[in-house]
Order: structure tokens, then sequence, then C-alpha cells
């Protein structure tokens, strides 16, 4: 239920230090490196985002233009199945479900030449505004299932909605063998609402099952760094697919996380080895403990080692009790001698 083990990387990263690997390559990412990559606008080829529901904690869209939409590679179709997952063997279908599983961040990909034929049908004009709101109007999903809603959050243009949010995307919105240009949505929400919706119709998804886990805000930005880099690779991609030759990204995030985000506080945690070997009857040195957790990502917080960084998606870690399950899981439960509880 690990959020961050919810994808191979974090899994990765989790054998990396079970094996005692030292990779010179992080496996995940550091603050900072989202924005070595994107160039964050709040309007760009007349798309924008109108968001109406507290339960949107961040929501990014990507414009990508003359993509190649290629025949998915053996490789990937291959890694698809043994998840248990059918290819499509359409690249930009199976990349959003590849990227999924990789990072543990659901993606969404829009048909843009699709979204802009609606929204010019809606309004007489080119501005693809997505509206993320609580609505009651039908919407006929991927797998062909016609719902009325009830007070439920999607994303749509005007009155048409386009996709049932963390769960499912809209049939008639989606990427298909013409697709030339597309707009991926990388988010994360509330986990209740994505709960609550996902039981009240019956639909559970591989997508809604990641957003019930309470993802990170942060892991967004893995997503989208593997989906550009892996696009790249595959020739999806070429520098004409970028508006003004610049990768461009919308990323509305609520006021508590943008704040959460900035503050330097969120991201340290203080650390004790006495108080640590305390909670674990243990005797573990100092050293011992400093190496097993810079191995899983934590460092010291300028030089200091009293406090450390934690890791960038690690945001269930906030309290002494979490630094000693992080110590005894890879320091060895069986090396924890057995004791008999005191009784005053």
């Amino acid at each position: 239920n690990r959020p961050d083990c919810l994808g191979i990387l974090g899994i990765t990263n989790e054998l990396k230090c079970a094996v005692n690997r030292k990779e010179k390559q992080n496996i995940l990412i550091e603050k900072g490196d989202f924005e070595k990559t994107a160039n964050v606008v709040e309007k760009i080829d007349n798309i924008t985002v109108n968001v109406e529901s507290d339960d949107v904690k961040r929501y990014m869209l990507v414009p990508l233009y003359n993509v190649k939409n290629i025949e998915t590679p053996k490789e990937i179709k291959e890694r698809l199945q043994t998840m248990g997952v059918n290819p499509k063997g359409n690249i930009l279908v199976d990349i959003s479900n590849y990227i999924m599983f990789e990072t543990g961040n659901p993606t969404h990909i829009f048909d843009l030449d699709i979204l802009k034929e609606i929204a010019k049908k809606k309004n007489n004009d080119n501005k693809v505004i997505l509206n993320i709101s609580n609505n009651s109007k039908n919407i006929e999903l991927l797998n062909e299932e016609n719902i009325e809603l009830s007070d439920d959050l999607t994303i749509g243009i005007e009155d048409e909605n386009l996709a049932l949010v963390g769960i499912m995307g809209g049939r008639n919105s989606g990427v298909n063998e013409n697709t030339k240009n597309i707009l991926i949505e990388i988010a994360t929400f509330e986990r209740k609402k994505i709960r609550d919706t996902s039981r009240k119709y019956n639909i559970r998804t591989e997508s809604s099952t990641r957003f019930e886990k309470k993802l990170s805000p942060r892991l967004p930005e893995l997503a989208f760094i593997r989906m550009i880099k892996l696009m790249k690779e595959l020739g999806i991609i070429d520098e004409k697919s970028f508006k003004n030759g610049k990768i461009n990204v919308i990323d509305y995030k609520r006021e508590d996380i943008k704040n959460k985000l900035n503050e330097e506080e969120n991201d340290l945690i203080n650390f004790d080895s006495n108080e640590i070997n305390k909670i674990l009857g243990t005797d573990i040195s100092e050293k011992e403990m400093i190496n097993i957790l810079t191995d899983i990502g934590f460092e010291k917080y300028n030089g200091k080692k009293d406090i450390l960084i934690k890791p960038y998606v690690r945001e269930d870690i906030s309290r002494k009790q979490d630094l000693a399950e992080e110590v005894i899981r890879f320091y060895g439960y069986d090396k924890l001698e057995e004791t008999l509880p005191k009784v005053e």
C-alpha cells in the first residue's frame, strides 16, 4: 500500500537498497528535476484549465504536436502483458499505461484536435477550456459503458464530459490511429473522492486503485519526465513537437499543496539514533542507520546529522516512528532479539 511503490521504479529503488547495490544514477527524482524540463505556463495555444473542486490536488496538461503515431514496440507490449494488460498496439494508448505502471502515477492522453472540435461546436472558437467540476450529466466511457452521473467529478468542455476523474476516460476524446496532436493529463486527486466514485458505479481500474492510495502531488513530476524521455527515445516526438521549442506545461496546484511544496520544512525530518534504538529495542550504530537511510534516498541537511531531507516522493514519512520502520526494514527484522514486555 506504499504509494511510492505502486510503480516499478519505486520497487526498483527498494530492491536496490535491499541487495546493497550502489547505483550512481538516481532511480527516482529529486527536487528541481521537473523545472529542468518543464516550462510552466498558465495558458498555451488557447488551452486553459478551470478547476472548481477541492478534490483536485495537482493537475498538469502537456500539449504536444506532430506526434508519430507508431506501432507499439514489442518490448513495451511484452512488459504490459506481464502486468496483465492487453496492449492496444497504438503507442499513444499503450505508453499511457506503461508510464502508470512504471511510475505509479496514472496518465491520460486526449486527442487535442478532437478537443478543439468540441470547443468550436460549443463556443464557436478554438479555446479549449477544460473544466474540472462535479456534475450530474452522463458520460460514455472508454469501455462503452454509459453512465448517468450524480454529482461526480469530471473533466469536460462546457456541458460535454470527457473523463470520469481518476477512473476512466471518455470514449469520444481519446487518441486513435489518426491522432497527430495530443494533450497529456497527469494529476493527483483526493483519494476519498476517487474511492467513493469507483464504488458507486462499481468500476475499479488500475488508475482508481492508485489514486485511492493517496499519491504524492510530487509524483506527476516523475511521470512527466519519464513520459517525455520515453517519447523522445521512441521517436514519437521531436523538437517540432513543442510549441515555441519548449515543453510547456499547465501546472495547477491547490493552494495548500502549492504552499506545502514550497516550504522547505516539509522536506525535513529530525533524526536521533538513540530515539530510534529505543523504539526498536536495538543497539544499531548511528553510522549504520545513516547508511541505510541515505541508500533509500534520505540526505543530510547542510551536513547535519540530526536533520535529514526526506526522499522527494515519500510524503508518508513524518515522524521518528516512520524513520525507525525504514531502518529496521533494511537492518533486518530477523536481527531483533526476543524480549519480554516490561510490567510495572
